[in-house]
């Protein structure tokens, strides 16, 4: 069991809009811990034991080598679908991996459309990247990589990421 403790929350306000990687580098700058998340303003937890997930799966001890980690996200029930009217549950990301189309490798999310209660989903795995909509980095890693590119306007910048991380081992 953990204890409970307080943590200060510093709100950053823009007066301007800036793109993703602009802002994200921004909070992890003006952030003073080892452990950087980095969570979208529309996303809802909804299991309380998240965050101490991250963190316990994060810094464990059987895998030094590890610097970041992503969240299984899952679509909000009653979403509407074009086809479907209202949806149930189902995955968003639970991870992204590399598929050739057009030519090219692109990004492509894992899970996208599976049933959320799948016990799999419980197991932790290692994936090719991680959408920065829910990712933990440890502070040294992410300053080690330069942060988020900040040459994209929006789309693929946390998979920039996760690449520049993986290139540094």
């Amino acid at each position: 069991l953990r204890s409970a403790t307080s943590h200060m929350v510093n709100v950053l306000a823009n007066t301007a809009n800036q793109t993703f990687s602009e802002s994200c580098n921004q909070g992890a700058e003006a952030a003073t811990g080892d452990l950087i998340l980095f969570l979208n303003n529309d996303t809802d937890p909804i299991n309380h034991g998240w965050l101490g997930s991250l963190v316990d799966s994060l810094v464990d001890e059987d895998r030094p080598d590890r610097v970041a980690v992503g969240a299984v996200l899952v679509y909000p029930q009653g979403r509407k679908t074009r086809a479907q009217g209202q949806a149930p549950l189902t995955v968003q990301h639970r991870g992204i991996a590399f598929s050739w189309v057009e030519g090219g490798p692109r990004p492509v999310n894992l899970g996208l459309g599976d049933d959320p209660d799948d016990p799999e989903l419980l197991e932790t795995r290692t994936v090719a990247a991680a959408t920065a909509a829910c990712l933990m980095v440890r502070r040294t890693a992410f300053e080690s990589v330069g942060g988020f590119t900040d040459r994209y306007v929006y789309g693929w910048e946390d998979v920039d990421l996760c690449m520049k991380l993986r290139h540094e081992g």
